[in-house]
């Protein structure tokens, strides 16, 4: 379409329902706003959910593939089979294993007031560096 059409085109004119939207009026096929902001709240909360439990099951999975040096989907399959084979949800598989390998996991040793203050500890009668 050149410029000279295009000039010569009548104006788009706005639609009934984006007049009214615009006025605070419209109701989309009958739902009322408050009706379509309480869906709106709710469908956000439940993306929010899935998000939460795909980072979790993400999580899992690497752990799993860290242990058993296997790749994503395999670690994943894991994660999968276990959930139906408990017939339980692979989020909770998946949470209840992360669980588990925090509570294997080492606690960290506090260092001594002397490391913290720049020294190193040494335990009576141990022998100094360079003596």
């Amino acid at each position: 379409m050149s410029v000279v059409e295009s000039q010569n085109r009548e104006p788009t004119r706005p639609v009934p329902q984006a007049v009214a939207a615009a006025e605070g009026s419209f109701e989309p096929d009958g739902v009322e706003i408050d009706g379509l902001a309480e869906a709106l709240a709710v469908e956000n909360e439940q993306l929010r959910d899935a998000l939460q439990t795909r980072e979790l099951i993400g999580r899992a999975t690497g752990v799993l593939m860290g242990q058993r040096r296997c790749d994503a989907d395999e670690a994943l399959a894991l994660l999968i089979r276990l959930s139906q084979d408990t017939n339980t949800k692979l989020r909770d598989v998946a949470d209840a294993f992360l669980d588990e390998f925090r509570a294997d996991l080492p606690t960290q040793r506090q260092p001594t007031t002397t490391e913290t203050a720049g020294g190193t500890h040494h335990p009576p009668g141990a022998l100094e560096p360079g003596s």
